[in-house]
């Protein structure tokens, strides 16, 4: 189970994984990776546009991939979209590439009818797809966005039922860095593991192509924990926040600041990097670049205009607002 919120790259740590899986590549803590095939079960993803230029650049071989998309309705003769009650077919993908690992993205759009809030019914739902996974030693990832619910223990922040991860032999959780001010860096964490030792978390980035295609970057390992990045401030933390949140509105009331003297009063002023991301988040400052490589990040309450996308607003023939750096 691969848990995290929209905009941790759940799907390219998948296609990531895949990747090494069909090129034998070892896996990104450095451990001895696995050779065969991929079967992948992707309900949001286009497969031309999406998940083939992203399985390139990670690297992977796509003859040893098959994406199940849809099957024959044998009533209908329509396609529909497959679910996990397709043991059948997804056995005969997973045969007809000699796979070791089948992703299913997202668990919630795949779970064919049954009710994802009721234990009973995701039980029953993933029973078939468990007892195939067992009989063909593959290894089966689901990925599932949080719930809305903040704190407590990392296996309760999966949506749906307790059921799906109880169901799960391992869980992952994908988080920002909350170190990170600037949100790039991510980290991948265990929230289960009853199977091997809890392994150490690691960083990871997301980084593009010369084309604009996503890819994983990964880092080195850290000692951040699932509970560490789920963690609701306590009342000490909310009242630095919300001190930082007042240093940001002053020193951004005039306009953009760069990064690095905002970091630097910050902590002039006591305020750790940490909690200034927080602050920083509450507020919705946003972060932009004058420049490519080597430019400062600034900051700013607005986000100004850039000299390549200028808005121009022409009233009475005259331009209302242009804006540039």
């Amino acid at each position: 189970m691969l848990d995290g919120d929209p905009g941790v790259a759940k799907s390219l740590l998948s296609l990531d994984i895949g990747a090494r899986i069909t090129t034998g590549r070892s896996m990104p803590d450095g451990s001895n990776g696995v050779s065969g095939g991929v079967v992948y079960l992707c309900g949001e993803d286009d497969p031309a546009d999406t998940i083939r230029p992203r399985f390139d650049a990670a690297g992977g071989d796509p003859s040893r991939v098959v994406i199940l998309k849809g099957l024959k309705n044998i009533d209908t003769n329509e396609l529909r979209p497959p679910n996990v009650h397709d043991v059948a077919a997804i056995h005969e993908a997973i045969k007809s590439t000699q796979a070791c690992l089948v992703v299913i993205d997202p668990i919630m759009a795949h779970l064919g009818g049954a009710d994802s809030h009721v234990d009973a019914d995701v039980r029953a739902a993933l029973n078939g797809l468990v007892e195939m996974a067992q009989s063909e030693q593959v290894a089966v990832l689901l990925i599932r966005h949080l719930n809305k619910n903040s704190g407590g223990n990392p296996l309760y922040r999966g949506g749906g039922s307790i059921g799906i991860i109880a169901a799960s032999r391992s869980g992952l959780l994908a988080a920002l860095d909350p170190e990170d001010s600037e949100e790039q860096r991510r980290i991948l964490t265990a929230t289960k593991c009853n199977l091997c030792e809890m392994p150490k978390a690691i960083f990871y980035t997301v980084k593009t192509t010369s084309s604009g295609v996503a890819f994983i970057e990964w880092g080195d390992q850290t000692d951040h924990t699932a509970a560490d990045l789920l963690q609701i401030p306590d009342s000490e933390d909310r009242s630095a926040t919300e001190e930082a949140m007042s240093f940001l509105r002053e020193i951004l009331s005039s306009g953009g600041i760069s990064q690095f003297e905002i970091l630097k009063q910050a902590r002039a002023n006591g305020i750790s990097d940490r909690t200034l991301r927080r602050a920083k988040k509450r507020l919705g400052v946003k972060s932009f670049k004058n420049g490519g490589p080597g430019v400062p990040w600034r900051w700013s309450l607005e986000m100004p205009f850039a000299e390549s996308d200028v808005l121009q607003k022409v009233k009475d023939g005259h331009i209302a607002k242009v804006g540039r750096l």
